[in-house]
């Protein structure tokens, strides 16, 4: 199925936008330094600007004020004090996170021809190599969607990563996976699992189980106990504070547990 184009906009990109196009302050730190062999023009930033709001496309005053998620004083309550940013030895870090820092450095003129973001060039990279990925997953996740045989397999791949709820439907399925691979403000991004997910034995096992105990044919009722439902014999022991899905799996991987797997899908009527 062919994922929609993303809007684009069709305004050309400033060179600020595109100096930074790889940067994503809400996935990592970064440091900023002064170019070549430079002088430091000032410790201390300035604690204000005129700078061009993109919002309302005019010109307003800037200002960084810590804890306040916007830059331009319009915005922000009257009664707070503007922040210090203070450059040491010409380096300057911001934390991950701090988008307003972010966005107020990158409006000062004078800031941006003295100082570039340190290592540059690898975080683009990465930013790169990261696409990649996803469209790598989407793709795979794409092909999936397209029939039962594939839906099958994206059912188990939910199981195992956390996601499964009884009746889901296919667009919660690919909405779920959708936001696995690519992220969200609670959820990291992990394009990567998601494809390490398939012909995968482990993944496949804790599925069979969770579908093994939802059919009740696996009892856990006995504390630090699995057992098949209604025959009263251990499959094996689970120790304290384990996760009895995880036990049973790793036993059934086990050289002591042949024959769980295959017992297991008898009982849920997948042999």
């Amino acid at each position: 199925m062919a994922r929609p184009a993303s809007n684009r906009n069709s305004n050309p990109v400033t060179p600020k936008e595109d100096r930074y196009s790889g940067v994503n302050i809400l996935e990592s730190q970064v440091v900023f330094v002064l170019k070549g062999n430079r002088t430091p023009p000032y410790e201390r930033l300035p604690s204000e600007i005129i700078s061009l709001n993109p919002s309302t496309k005019k010109k307003e005053m800037a200002r960084y004020v810590a804890g306040i998620p916007t830059i331009w004083k319009g915005e922000q309550p009257r009664e707070v004090s503007k922040s210090q940013v203070i450059m040491e030895n010409g380096r300057l870090l911001v934390e991950q996170g701090d988008t307003t820092l972010f966005e107020y450095l990158t409006t000062i003129p004078l800031f941006n021809e003295l100082y570039e973001i340190e290592n540059l060039d690898i975080i683009a990279k990465d930013k790169n190599a990261n696409a990649r990925l996803n469209r790598r997953a989407l793709s795979l996740l794409d092909d999936k969607l397209m029939d039962d045989s594939g839906l099958k397999e994206l059912e188990t791949v939910c199981r195992f990563l956390g996601l499964w709820s009884p009746n889901m439907s296919r667009d919660m399925i690919e909405s779920s996976l959708t936001d696995f691979i690519v992220g969200t403000e609670n959820l990291r991004a992990n394009p990567q699992m998601f494809i390490d997910s398939f012909d995968n034995e482990v993944v496949s096992t804790k599925a069979l189980v969770e579908r093994a105990r939802e059919m009740g044919m696996i009892d856990f009722s006995v504390p630090n106990r699995a057992r098949y439902h209604g025959e009263g014999i251990d499959i094996c022991v689970i120790g304290s504070g384990e996760d009895p899905v995880d036990a049973l799996v790793n036993f059934a991987l086990s050289s002591k547990g042949v024959g769980v797997v295959q017992k297991i899908r008898s009982l849920v009527g997948e042999d």
